[in-house]
């Protein structure tokens, strides 16, 4: 027998949870472990003809096998009759729950446990998933458990996965008016009366900048929906956390609400056995005393809550200033580069005013851009002290209308700055992530360690270990990045060793090669360099820096200088590869996420990093396709308007050629390619590339079969292996003859090589494959000979353009499989010991050798016999110079 069960007190989100539940296990029996929400109560007595739930003294509990546990992982919160089955030796249990995780929970043989608003998400997903039916009076119980433990959709710790389930539940007919009418209804007469004296009893205290307000009452019996009582008084007080204690005759209810970061009011009541969300908890104590218990809530409450913000948390350090003397064109230069609206004027690193955009444009404007930038900036700036909170910093900027408040500290030395976009940062943080100050920036960080922990086919998590701690030695913060971290997080078999260090890079290298025995190449122009250990694996190091683009297309400038990994990772070219994780040994395996990458990364999403990003590197549009393509994902909106104006704008003619011809062969030496090609040809690219690159139905069947002869080729005994991207190209040039694409290739500045085998290929290719295409009788021999001297490229390319079971394909197969391995036991020192001298009729001796031996004329065994004979035919007909000059 099976049965669904929730937790005592069951409130809205576990019915719904258990009746969603029963549509998945629909044999199983809904059982009701004890007291229900006065509210649900209600409800079950209007619809208990569609909702069938019993209570444990109507079940045959000793007869249960499993037992499917909803909105609850703790046995203890089921009742003694029901925690004692959940127990019992050989029931199998399976979770769905939504609160973290608690050393009191259960150990389940099955778990489905996500950090969304309300377990009733992570059911209706699955009925979703599942294709089940829901009636529309389901859905509106469905959607009532959402919406209670999400407060409407309005509590922080709701997320896209809640409202997504709603708007299916409500497409499914689920009732709003019924679930507000539910949600929101009256009080009776006891609960107004405790209401009150919650109200007459707060008190408020304040921790480290939190303010907390702490209410009581007392009933003779246990009235309900302390829990609303709770959310409603918590509307009223605008404080950062509220807790309310309810004393009955043998037991004191606690409830916990809270706004913001500040305080989770589920770690202070996990403290006396509680449990729930950051943003709302319970916690039901026996047989104690009120003042008591009130007085270890604040206790607790003092340990667990975090400080308020101030600017020492906010602020942005080091600070970029520019002297008073700077001029006016170099002041706005330097906001160009670094991306700000404003800066910081400073004598001799006092503060002595700030400039904004507007200012210097105004200034140059009438002529000025040579005056020192102390003629237009402003004075008397208001600022703050490090420990100013963040609300009087929100006053500064909003009452004196400035972008940015300086920090300074006791000593007048500028420490740092916070603007806008710090405070709004710092206070409005994801869900669902931590979220740190790393050099002034806030940033989402996620423990990524057992990901690390994991791979242990290629030894990676040991590696980077390693490189840590050398980093950690010399002071160094050290991060895998880029390419690295996201093919890490994708699983991928394969992962670059791309290593940023906050410092100098080559020093790191040079004491990591000797210690780890690695060759170590050093690139000082650049500041990188490249490790190669013992099995050849590769580790490129560097350190962080800046880049600016002078001009649309240019080579970025590089700032190496004081560069944070922040600063690093902002000059990358999507999200997904502007992540960290940082490997020094106290955080190893945290990631660093300023941009948003890893949520990317999970809906599929390449997104620019600004929307000037194909502006100021054009060949980013080649790198957004590929990735698109390799990865299975897709642009975002804005980066494919972004992409679309980079394409208008005719940018692509500021590029170099030879960055075009990278980015071209990358694409084209992904495995697959052609969905690249053919993204390209939609978005217009291909005719950047160059104006007669044809592609069509035709251009796309020969790229398919291009693909499947490069299988074939490489699956043979002896594989015959094209440079890949040199057969896809081949059919985008089918419309340019043999000088066009010479001259094109050069102007790309391709290998030398690869231009003549792309252009021979393309003039020979066609005469090879006339000639094979012929219905005359052709010998193996004269196969032979058409095929021997062309390249890998040019046998792809016959293959690739052949009738699909004609002459040429048959003839073709059968050199690859037959005719090329045909070899010769015989050759010139076999003729030298008959006596012929070197010379020109050797060749002809042995060529016409092999074309008898691959026409089957003659056997391995006649080899010997047949040489003597044809030897002395060449030689004695006066045709060949050489002959018995030996004896």
């Amino acid at each position: 027998m099976d049965v669904i069960v929730g937790h005592y007190g069951t409130d809205f989100d576990c019915l719904a949870a258990m009746v969603a539940a029963k549509k998945l296990y629909p044999r199983a029996q809904c059982v009701l472990p004890g007291r229900v929400d006065r509210n649900v109560r209600v409800f079950l007595e209007l619809y208990e003809d569609q909702f069938q739930v019993a209570r444990p003294k109507d079940t045959h509990l000793d007869r249960v096998k499993r037992v499917i546990l909803v909105d609850n992982a703790r046995p203890r919160r089921l009742g003694e009759v029901m925690q004692e089955v959940v127990e019992r030796p050989g029931v199998y249990v399976i979770v769905y729950d939504h609160h973290p995780p608690s050393p009191d929970d259960i150990e389940a043989d099955e778990a489905y446990v996500e950090r969304v608003g309300a377990t009733t998400t992570i059911l209706t997903r699955m009925l979703l998933d599942q294709e089940v039916h829901l009636t529309p009076v389901e859905a509106t119980l469905l959607a009532l458990g959402i919406y209670e433990d999400t407060g409407s959709l309005s509590f922080s710790y709701t997320t896209v996965d809640d409202v997504l389930a709603v708007a299916h539940l409500l497409e499914c007919g689920a009732d709003l008016d019924v679930v507000s009418r539910y949600i929101r209804y009256d009080l009776t007469q006891e609960q107004r009366e405790v209401f009150n004296q919650f109200v007459l009893s707060i008190e408020h205290t304040t921790h480290a900048g939190v303010t907390v307000a702490v209410a009581q009452a007392r009933v003779t019996d246990y009235i309900g929906d302390i829990a609303v009582l709770t959310s409603r008084l918590s509307v009223v007080e605008s404080v950062d956390a509220l807790f309310t204690l309810t004393e009955t005759d043998s037991n004191i209810y606690m409830v916990g609400r809270s706004r913001g970061a500040a305080l989770d009011v589920s770690e202070v009541l996990a403290y006396f056995g509680g449990a729930g969300h950051h943003g709302a908890a319970s916690a039901v104590v026996k047989n104690s005393n009120l003042e008591e218990l009130r007085g270890e809530l604040l206790a607790r409450v003092a340990e667990c809550v975090r400080p308020a913000l101030v600017a020492r948390d906010l602020m942005s350090h080091p600070v970029r200033v520019v002297e008073e003397a700077t001029s006016v064109d170099e002041a706005k230069r330097v906001l160009l580069r670094y991306g700000y609206s404003g800066i910081l004027v400073a004598r001799q690193g006092e503060l002595v005013g700030v400039v904004n955009r507007k200012d210097l444009d105004r200034a140059i404007h009438h002529g000025l851009g040579h005056a020192p930038v102390k003629s237009c900036m402003t004075t008397g700036v208001v600022f703050a002290t490090p420990d100013t909170p963040a609300p009087e910093i929100q006053d500064l900027l909003v009452n004196h209308r400035v972008g940015r408040v300086p920090v300074i500290d006791e000593s007048g030395a500028i420490v740092g700055i916070v603007t806008m976009a710090d405070l709004r940062a710092g206070t409005h943080r994801l869900p669902g992530t931590e979220h740190h100050m790393y050099h002034g920036e806030w940033c989402g960080v996620q423990d990524v360690s057992g990901v690390l922990r994991q791979r242990t086919h290629d030894g990676l998590g040991g590696l980077l270990a390693e490189l840590g701690r050398i980093a950690d030695e010399m002071g160094l913060p050290a991060f895998l990045v880029g390419g690295g971290a996201r093919d890490l997080l994708l699983g991928a078999d394969s992962v670059d060793v791309d290593i940023l260090v906050e410092g100098n890079a080559i020093e790191f290298a040079t004491v990591a090669a000797r210690r780890m025995g690695a060759r170590l190449v050093i690139h000082e122009e650049f500041v990188t360099a490249v490790m190669v250990l013992a099995d050849d694996q590769k580790i490129d190091v560097a350190s962080a820096r800046t880049e600016f683009y002078e001009a649309p297309g240019a080579l970025p400038e590089v700032e190496v200088e004081h560069s944070s990994v922040k600063e690093d990772l902002y000059r990358r070219d999507f999200t997904i590869n502007a992540m960290a994780i940082r490997i020094n040994e106290s955080d190893f395996g945290r990631l660093y996420d300023f941009f948003g990458g890893r949520a990317d990364l999970e809906r599929g999403i390449i997104r620019v990093m600004h929307s000037l990003s194909f502006v100021e590197d054009p060949t980013r549009v080649f790198r957004a396709v590929r990735f698109e393509q390799r990865l299975g994902f897709s642009m975002d909106a804005q980066t494919e308007q972004a992409l679309a104006y980079a394409l208008e704008s005719e940018l692509f003619s500021s590029l170099s050629s030879e960055r075009i011809s990278d980015e071209l062969v990358l694409i084209l030496s992904e495995k697959d390619p052609i969905p690249a090609v053919h993204r390209m040809s939609h978005l217009g690219l291909l005719e950047h590339v160059h104006p007669r690159i044809v592609f069509d139905m035709h251009t796309l069947e020969e790229m398919r079969r291009t693909r499947e002869v490069l299988a074939w080729l490489a699956a043979l005994e002896e594989p015959v292996l094209p440079t890949p991207w040199l057969m896809y190209i081949s059919p985008l040039l089918r419309a340019m003859d043999y000088q066009e694409i010479r001259e094109w290739a050069r102007r790309l500045r391709l290998a030398r090589d690869d231009v003549e085998e792309l252009a021979i290929a393309r003039e020979v290719v066609d005469m090879t494959l006339s000639a094979l295409e012929s219905d005359e009788s052709l010998l193996p021999s004269q196969i032979f000979r058409l095929l021997e001297p062309q390249t890998p490229l040019g046998i792809g390319r016959v293959l690739v353009m052949a009738q699909p079971g004609g002459f040429a394909e048959h003839r073709v197969v059968s050199y690859l499989n037959q005719y090329r391995h045909v070899r010769l036991r015989v050759g010139g020192d076999d003729l030298k010991r008959l006596g012929y001298a070197p010379g020109p009729g050797f060749g002809r001796v042995l060529r016409t050798l092999l074309n008898e031996r691959i026409d089957g004329i003659i056997g391995e065994a006649e080899e010997a016999a047949r040489l003597r004979a044809i030897a002395e035919q060449v030689f004695s007909d006066g045709s060949d110079d050489s002959g018995r000059g030996m004896d």
